[in-house]
């Protein structure tokens, strides 16, 4: 029996011509790609911050911070029509998850308004909990983050040569920051950008709870730039999976989605006490 070459060279993937085709048929083969990358989707964890305790997948992270890379931010706002119940955990009522934080277009089936500006759920002192008008707005402004922990690093059994398939196959995380935590991304992308002159998505950093006057404050700190060429170009290919998941609407079917819902709201119950 003739035995096999083994396959040394890797395909490339030639951009194909469709320019023969008609638009609609266009139209109709692009969203049907893109339902097929969101079935595909990765592997997800969350992390949560609920009564100032740093949890990954459901656990405790001991000293209350992790090292991790943040692969994706998007901008987040959601509205709960009723008061936050521990044991009736329900998807908002109206959000709006986008890329930017201008022009804003609520992603519920009935929003409150068709737009973010100019919905009054997004007027200051249009927050009322038990009949007490409180200063802030009754739709949370935050950042949706989605990352990957950087324990692969520290990982001693892993040959650093296996670095970049390591991270291809990782677990992502997504992380809701509270309410009062939400501009400290902002500080962190501007910080990196200063340091090294690099996007945020190209650093290791450590993502810390720690107490504060809003009872508690997620904090991001840079450490240090990704180490090679291949962790990087790794790290980078995880980039439109993260985004994609940064931007997927509130689905009442996932779990995902209903454990980072239970988190944040019990963060942002807490965090609307001192307001």
């Amino acid at each position: 029996m003739a035995t096999k070459t083994p396959v040394t060279e890797v395909a490339i993937i030639k951009p194909l011509d469709v320019t023969t085709l008609p638009a609609d048929m266009m139209a109709a083969l692009a969203a049907e790609a893109k339902e097929a990358a969101a079935s595909e989707r990765p592997a997800v964890s969350k992390l949560s911050t609920a009564n100032g305790q740093l949890k990954y997948m459901g656990d405790p992270v001991a000293g209350n911070n992790m090292d991790v890379m943040i692969l994706y931010a998007s901008y987040r706002r959601v509205w709960y029509s009723g008061a936050y119940d521990p044991n009736n955990i329900k998807n908002p009522d109206c959000f709006a998850l986008a890329e930017t934080d201008e022009d804003m277009i609520p992603g519920a089936s009935n929003p409150v308004n068709p737009t973010c500006n100019g919905c009054p759920k997004n007027e200051w002192k249009s927050d009322v909990q038990n009949g007490v008008v409180r200063k802030g707005k009754a739709c949370k402004e935050s950042r949706r983050m989605i990352m990957m922990t950087a324990a692969m690093f520290n990982d001693p059994s892993l040959d650093p040569s296996a670095l970049p398939d390591a991270i291809k196959k990782a677990e992502l995380a997504i992380l809701d920051l509270p309410v009062t935590s939400a501009k400290n991304y902002g500080g962190f992308v501007n910080t990196v950008a200063a340091m090294v002159n690099v996007p945020p998505w190209a650093v290791i950093a450590n993502v810390k709870v720690q107490p504060s006057k809003n009872q508690f404050e997620v904090i991001l700190t840079p450490l240090r730039v990704l180490p090679g060429a291949a962790v990087v170009m790794a790290v980078k290919s995880r980039l439109e999976d993260a985004k994609r998941l940064a931007l997927e609407p509130y689905d009442e079917t996932s779990p995902t989605n209903s454990a980072v819902i239970q988190a944040q709201r019990s963060a942002e119950a807490a965090a609307s006490q001192k307001f």
